[in-house]
């Protein structure tokens, strides 16, 4: 594990298992590595931290035992003037150390702007194109030795001087020494200088320390303080006292408390729905353990929670489900303890069954069953599909009792409906009765002309239901010259733009009754003559014969020209004509009837 989370093999991390040797490989350490890394085994664990120094932290502030190095060339103040470059040279007691070189306390770091350069025993700091924002105090520090000087920057025409600085010298009186400490203690670093009220600056590591609720930084005249608030194992190291060229340092070593577990887990058996609270002890208050299950770490939400009441680490699961059941573990370094948790399942029945329903449309369905236990969460299921609560179907919970409440029934919500509770179930069916819908407002006949519109209209006495229009027992569809209309009981047959061809009878259907009405087109006798003379002009005449049929010049007689109802009074014919025709190649199709007192003559041409 790494700070409690559990690692899996992969190209960053090689776990080898030889005999009795266990060995974790990290490759390519990055910082992000740095971290705890524990090793478990059942109720035993070893663990250890990782600590990974950056290139540019590997050469620490640090006096080599051997050797007292010293400045024996300290550096001089500058005066340069804006872009120009600042070379800050300082020389060492011996050759090829590596000192740190800061500004206002914050370290530098080589780059573009900063060239930081070691020639044997000689240091130097060089700043490139130098700006009013470079001016500062600049040091040079290793071990407890260092020299400082200031960078001032003038406007152009300024020649540039290295001055020596005509300040006082402060020096420590009373040099820092080691502490000490176990985890959770304070300690408090003191030093003392020549001068009274002097601001210097507190370092670890190359890091510059500031007053926060970690680190107290307190001057009283000439003695320094650095107060560490509760320790840690992270806040061992080195720490350094620094006054311009002159500094002080010691090392903070942290003993690490030694815990254990005084009381162990112990195994839970609790059944579905209760709660389970695991419960150990430690040697120590107040340690923040980590709790797993099955090599998971976990984290405190609705489900878990963590309590940790002086020496009494606790984990208490809430609302325990069979997924609930198996290893937690508490683990703290290299020492932990676990134990089982069993969970009982609920033994549920159907102690009442469900019952067949019979509703008819647009009416509630309710199917109720009984369990032997209380708020068991079933499925519901119709056809072998489940079943989610949305505005048709509502389920209901209480205590015992489990409900499906189906509103608006359809005829589609016929059909097998079934609780289901883990290996247990019941079913019945829904019976939906259809309303037996009757006309109480008949169709009519209709006479409308050519080009009117013409509306059929009928009443049910039941609401909201669709009819089915035909027109000589053919389904009519929607279009924009013909179009349906249902509102609540009323239904319509609108026909907009009537022609000819839309005569015929017309029926509207709602299950096993119906109700049918013709419709009449009447057309005027001047458009029927328009009619002939377009139809004469379209065809050809191939023949025209006289012949006696019994319709004789001395019979009183005139022509009736009609459309099936509308008819037409001609002058008198003197004698009885009948007009052929035959078409070469296309011709239209129409009927008339020519009604001359005692006969009817059909003209019929086929397309």
């Amino acid at each position: 594990m790494k700070g409690g989370q559990k690692l899996s093999k992969n190209q960053k991390y090689q776990m080898v298992t030889d005999k009795k040797v266990q060995k974790l490989i990290i490759h390519d350490v990055t910082i992000q590595d740095k971290a705890e890394y524990t090793c478990i085994y059942g109720e035993t664990s070893t663990w250890a931290k990782l600590v990974v120094e950056e290139e540019e932290r590997k050469v620490k502030a640090v006096p080599e035992p051997k050797f007292k190095p010293e400045f024996i060339k300290k550096l001089g103040q500058l005066r340069v003037q804006e872009r120009d470059i600042a070379t800050f040279v300082c020389e060492m007691s011996y050759e090829n150390l590596t000192p740190i070189w800061m500004k206002g306390g914050q370290k530098l770091t080589a780059n573009k702007k900063y060239e930081i350069i070691t020639d044997k025993k000689v240091q130097k700091l060089i700043i490139h194109d130098v700006s009013f924002e470079d001016k500062a105090e600049y040091i040079c520090i290793f071990g407890e030795t260092s020299t400082w000087a200031k960078l001032i920057v003038e406007e152009p025409k300024v020649e540039v001087k290295a001055e020596p600085v005509a300040e006082f010298k402060a020096e420590f009186t009373h040099k820092l020494s080691e502490i000490t400490a176990k985890e959770k203690d304070t300690v408090t670093f003191v030093c003392e200088m020549s001068q009274e009220n002097l601001t210097p600056i507190w370092m670890k590591g190359g890091q510059k320390l500031t007053t926060d609720n970690k680190y107290e930084i307190v001057t009283d005249k000439k003695v320094q303080k650095l107060t560490i608030r509760h320790v840690t194992v992270e806040d061992k190291g080195e720490y350094t006292c620094i006054y311009r060229d002159t500094s002080t340092w010691a090392k903070l070593v942290v003993g690490e408390i030694k815990t254990e577990f005084t009381k162990k887990l112990s195994e839970i058996r609790v059944k579905e729905k209760e709660t389970a609270i695991f419960v150990c002890e430690m040697s120590e208050e107040n340690l923040k353990a980590i709790w797993m299950k099955g090599g998971q770490k976990l984290t405190a939400d609705k489900k878990y929670e963590m309590v940790t009441d002086k020496k009494i680490q606790k984990l208490i699961i809430h609302d325990i489900t069979v997924k609930d059941k198996g290893e937690y573990t508490c683990i703290y370094r290299d020492t932990s303890t676990w134990a089982k948790l069993n969970v009982e399942e609920i033994k549920a029945e159907f102690s009442k069954k469900l019952s067949e329903m019979k509703a008819k449309v647009k009416e509630t369905a309710t199917f109720v069953c009984e369990m032997s236990e209380e708020n068991v969460k079933p499925i519901w299921m119709k056809g072998g599909q489940k079943l989610t609560a949305d505005n048709k179907y509502q389920m209901v919970t209480d205590k015992k009792t489990q409900k499906l409440i189906i509103s608006d029934i359809t005829v589609e919500d016929k059909g097998e409906y079934t609780c289901i509770y883990r290996d247990t179930s019941t079913w019945a069916k829904l019976v939906v009765e259809e309303t037996k819908a009757e006309f109480t407002q008949k169709l009519t006949e209709m006479k409308v002309k050519v080009k009117e519109t013409a509306t059929f209209t009928c009443e049910l006495s039941t609401e909201n239901i669709k009819p089915v229009w035909l027109k000589n027992g053919k389904e009519l569809t929607s279009s924009k010259r013909i179009e349906m209309i249902s509102e609540k009981k009323t239904h319509k047959l609108v026909i907009h733009e009537v022609t000819v061809e839309d005569k015929g009878e017309y029926t509207c259907v709602v299950g096993s009754v119906s109700t049918t009405a013709k419709l009449v087109v009447e057309v005027s006798f001047a458009l029927l003559i328009y009619a002939l003379h377009f139809l004469q002009s379209y065809l050809e005449w191939s023949s025209v014969t006289e012949s006696q049929t019994g319709w004789s010049t001395e019979t009183e007689s005139r022509s009736d020209w009609s459309t099936e109802t509308q008819t037409q009074s001609e002058p008198a014919v003197e004698s009885e004509t009948t007009i052929g025709w035959s078409a070469e190649t296309e011709s239209r199709s129409g009927e008339c009837i020519c009604s001359c007192i005692m006969r009817h003559f059909f003209f019929n041409t086929e397309k």
